[in-house]
């Protein structure tokens, strides 16, 4: 078979010698080596001169995982895309052991991109499972994406309608790009500058090109299979508020042709090496015909409402933002204090929305509970300053769960010894040497090492002075948390115990299932009260979420929520 044209006479004219033939076949070998040469030193000079796409093997990888996913026309023309899902979710560090995992919820989403205008709308029926929450009814409501804003319908539960924090518009966003890589691969066709070579592994026993993709928080590594250029898996690296620098996987499985383009059926996120997050996709529609109006706000948004520190947050925390949705709040990393209010002589509350205790003894101020962030555990030292000069001791934490325990590593910069629950040493030893690159602390390089105070079981820490006497004890048995503490503050002839979310004082509801039973079986066996619930010393309860509330009004205030605390 012949290729091209022939010319007839080519038979007449002479053939080289053999001598001829040899030398330029030499010269051929010596050509076809060089160019070999400059390729594998130099692998991007063959695709030099394409300025749209990546040089070398990661731009070779990257277009065959363009080309396994439907190609790039089909991938950069999509305009519009409906996503129907069902799903479940689970949270990491807020269940009775540190590395345990508790469930959130279970849902069917329907998501509708306009990619053209940067706008989604996720329409959500959603059952939460945490904890006493697993009794209300089912939720349904809409959320709406359009650029750095967002807003959310009537519906949520505790999360009120109008507008979004602009961490969970972040993280939502976020979520979408990694649950769909093709968002990501249209970022790098876009911006061939940031696609970079990882290598190549075996992953599940085939060979995968790692191809590297630069972001704002921590580069993106996605694992293409070599055989069929689908990808398998995403890692990545975020920041947690309590364990600090925290790696994230993504894995797809699954994927079948939806239309022009190929999608995961199943998408897996872990962090820490657990399955938080698992959805299967029931359906997949390119280009649909959309209604009037549904992108437009939910009412009450405000269009202009934009925080850009709030924003970062979402962006590097996206897991901690989402897996406190899922339980029914937005998780606000730093809430701000309300004027400190004096308990009682050397007692002073610090609210928010969680509550901080602060015990003044003899040269030094002892914390109980440092939540949220440590950008809030900074609040909170610059907030015990202005009380005194006396230096911040000890921080008493009531347990190990994200909310409550985030801000301890500021403390410990500024001093602080931690008092914690039996089990836990090691687990806090972790979190005060972890790296924390990606959101850097006040212990971040401070050059501080923590002392960690763990209690036995039956052990109690006491702190006195001639006028104040705190005593931490173990809560045994109880359904929250295996490490909760609760702390007994004695001054001036009254006595004030601290908890945290056994029992949610002054809000009028519960949270956690046998959380205020294990709380008055501990107290009586502790003798803070006796048999029929009396207390020698007038006592108040302050609750970590709640308000504080004398022991006569939280009996009245359980009797009438049908709780049985055996009084």
């Amino acid at each position: 078979m012949t290729f091209g044209t022939t010319d007839a006479s080519s038979d007449l004219k002479p053939r080289p010698s053999a001598a001829m033939r040899v030398r330029w076949f030499r010269i051929i070998v010596a050509l076809l080596t060089f160019a070999m040469l400059a390729a594998a030193v130099a692998p991007g000079a063959l695709a030099a001169g394409r300025p749209d796409q990546p040089d070398g093997a990661a731009g070779a990888f990257m277009r065959r995982a363009v080309r396994a996913i439907g190609g790039q026309d089909a991938l950069v023309g999509l305009e519009r895309l409906e996503i129907t899902a069902t799903g479940a979710s689970w949270i990491r560090y807020e269940a009775p052991q540190p590395d345990g995992l508790m469930e959130t919820t279970s849902y069917t989403r329907t998501y509708t991109f306009d990619l053209a205008d940067e706008k989604l709308r996720v329409d959500v029926e959603r059952q939460l499972l945490f904890e006493a929450f697993q009794f209300l009814p089912p939720q349904t409501f809409s959320i709406v994406l359009d650029g750095n804003v967002g807003g959310i319908t009537a519906g949520a539960g505790f999360a009120p309608p109008g507008n979004i924090p602009s961490s969970a518009v972040a993280a939502m966003s976020k979520e979408q790009r990694f649950f769909n890589p093709h968002f990501l691969l249209r970022e790098a066709l876009a911006e061939p500058g940031l696609v970079g070579d990882g290598g190549t592994v075996l992953y599940n026993g085939r060979p995968h090109r790692i191809l590297t993709i630069d972001d704002d928080v921590a580069e993106i590594r996605l694992f293409i299979d070599q055989r069929s250029g689908l990808i398998s898996r995403l890692e990545t690296m975020e920041n947690n508020p309590l364990v600090r620098d925290t790696p994230v996987e993504v894995l797809y499985q699954d994927w079948q042709a939806r239309g022009s383009l190929m999608f995961p059926n199943n998408v897996e996120l872990h962090v820490g090496g657990a399955k938080v997050w698992e959805e299967t996709r029931t359906s997949v529609e390119l280009e649909p015909s959309l209604p009037a109006g549904q992108f437009d706000l939910p009412p009450g948004t405000d269009p202009t409402f934009f925080d850009a520190e709030d924003f970062a947050f979402g962006e590097q925390s996206h897991h901690v933002v989402e897996g406190f949705f899922a339980l029914g709040f937005f998780f606000d990393p730093q809430p701000g204090l309300a004027p400190p209010v004096v308990l009682a002589p050397g007692l002073t509350l610090l609210a928010t929305g969680a509550n901080t205790l602060v015990v003044a003894v003899d040269g030094g101020q002892v914390v109980i509970e440092a939540p949220f962030s440590p950008t809030h555990g900074t609040d909170i030292v610059d907030a015990v300053s202005l009380l005194s000069s006396d230096p911040i001791t000890h921080i008493v934490q009531s347990h190990h769960h994200v909310d409550h325990a985030s801000g301890v590593r500021s403390l410990v910069a500024a001093g602080a010894t931690v008092v914690v629950g039996n089990g836990t040493g090691g687990f806090w030893d972790d979190i005060l040497g972890a790296e924390s690159t990606i959101r850097p602390d006040a212990l971040a390089g401070a050059g501080v090492t923590g002392v960690v105070e763990e209690l036995d079981f039956e052990g109690t820490f006491v702190i006195a002075d001639d006028d104040i006497t705190m005593t931490v004890y173990h809560v045994p048995a109880n359904p929250h948390a295996d490490d909760n503490l609760i702390t007994t503050i004695e001054t001036d002839g009254e006595m004030f115990l601290y908890q945290a979310d056994l029992y949610n004082a002054g809000f009028g509801f519960t949270l956690v299932i046998g959380g205020q039973a294990s709380l008055f079986d501990a107290m009586r066996d502790l003798g803070i009260i006796d048999g029929a619930c009396n207390s020698v010393l007038p006592l108040t309860i302050i609750p970590a979420h709640g308000f504080p509330t004398t022991l006569e009004d939280s009996l009245t205030e359980l009797a009438s929520l049908g709780v049985d605390v055996g009084c």
